[in-house]
């Protein structure tokens, strides 16, 4: 194979466009796109929708792309861990936070650089956050990664959305979250949410039990079904809150999760959604008053990603083994995605894998310039370009081919 790839011109027909990893890829835009660069993984394309539709956002890149080999802070690369060699504790110019609780906030239960390439990812990984135990005593009940640096040349942190997607791999002695016979460690919680001055602290946390939301009006509440049993495989996460509308939503590897509750529905105990009643997706009837109560925060941040057990690691699941990997961090949702699926649903039953393009470059309502991201994908031919808008919506690019 040569070090050329096809790329759609603006009638339809392919150009060369050079690459420079020695592999190629052409691609197949849907009607009305334009799609030019360098089909590769790290190769920058620039997409043109004839007409506009796109949507726009306030800017032009993501809050934070973190690979952990590197770090963009709003577009620009901070080499936050130069010089770091694996097992090196991280600094906290990126998370600016690593806090635990007494007794447990020695650098030895804290994430660390880790670039191991038995413990990779995927091939184009070079290192990743791991907080990974010594021995099956070695408890590690506090891995957190705390309030995300905002980026200065924005202004004051007000927003009123975020969007987070994250890798996570449990692994250990015994892979998953924690819990014993009886169901203790349902607490296990992958992340905690709130506003920059503290507002929602420990009062929203997505956990093993589901999401806990103690100021929805319906006491301390959990939907969702609560997150995976993850395990010695890699999950995707997403998650998405609009603390002004009280809306919130997750997805494990591409599946929305809806959950149910007897707190909120003490009739059945049946499924609703963290919206205002007259936004619900899915779930008829809705339930009045399931929003969350977040509209006073001044914006939304990340109190603590990684997990936190609220002590009982020690006692049913030491030699933990936590791991993060390719953190996503924006004000929107507006983003481009591969995907294996030619279709995007955002459903329970939604049956694709995907990876973010985490570098994007600058968007308007007809252009958008971005790096592609083959993440773990051993291969980007066959896979399909997504765009989806501030709004959430999918918008099919085209698909790569051999």
């Amino acid at each position: 194979m040569d070090s050329s790839s096809t790329n759609p011109n603006e009638s339809g027909e392919t150009a060369e466009a050079e690459t420079t990893s020695g592999q190629c890829a052409g691609f197949e835009p849907d009607d009305g796109f334009m799609v030019t660069g360098e089909f590769v993984h790290g190769g920058v394309v620039t997409i043109v929708r004839n007409g506009g539709g796109l949507g726009t956002r306030e800017r032009d890149t993501p809050w934070l792309w973190d690979v952990v080999a590197e770090q963009w802070l709003a577009g620009e690369a901070q080499h936050a861990y130069a010089g770091s060699a694996d097992g090196d504790p991280i600094d906290t110019s990126i998370w600016t936070d690593q806090s635990n609780y007494e007794g447990w906030d020695t650098p030895a239960q804290k994430f660390k650089f880790t670039s191991d390439p038995d413990r990779r990812r995927h091939a184009r990984s070079t290192a990743h956050y791991g907080n990974l135990a010594s021995s099956a005593s070695d408890p590690k009940p506090y891995s957190k990664l705390g309030f995300p640096v905002w980026p200065a040349i924005w202004g004051a942190q007000t927003n009123t959305q975020m969007y987070l997607s994250w890798w996570q791999r449990m692994d250990g002695v015994e892979p998953g979250f924690p819990q014993d016979e009886n169901g203790n460690g349902g607490e296990d919680k992958p992340l905690r949410f709130g506003d920059s001055e503290l507002a929602g602290l420990g009062e929203y946390d997505i956990t093993v039990a589901g999401l806990t939301a103690t100021t929805v009006g319906f006491g301390n509440i959990k939907a969702w079904g609560g997150v995976p049993d993850v395990g010695a495989q890699w999950f995707r996460f997403e998650f998405f809150v609009d603390r002004v509308r009280g809306i919130a939503d997750l997805w494990v590897d591409g599946r929305l999760q809806i959950g149910s509750s007897w707190t909120v529905r003490p009739e059945d105990g049946g499924p609703f959604e963290f919206r205002p009643a007259d936004e619900y997706l899915f779930v008829d009837p809705p339930t009045p008053g399931s929003e969350l109560d977040t509209a006073e925060w001044i914006n939304v941040t990340v109190h603590y990603l990684g997990f936190d057990d609220g002590g009982v690691t020690q006692q049913f699941a030491p030699g933990r083994k936590v791991e993060l990997s390719e953190i996503y961090l924006d004000t929107t949702r507006a983003r481009v995605e591969i995907a294996d699926a030619e279709s995007w649903a955002d459903t329970p039953d939604a049956e694709r894998t995907s990876e973010v393009c985490g570098r994007l470059m600058s968007w308007t309502d007809d252009t958008i310039v971005v790096e592609l991201n083959q993440g773990g994908f051993t291969d980007l031919a066959g896979l399909h370009l997504w765009i989806i808008d501030d709004d959430g919506a999918p918008i099919h690019v085209g698909r790569f081919t051999p």
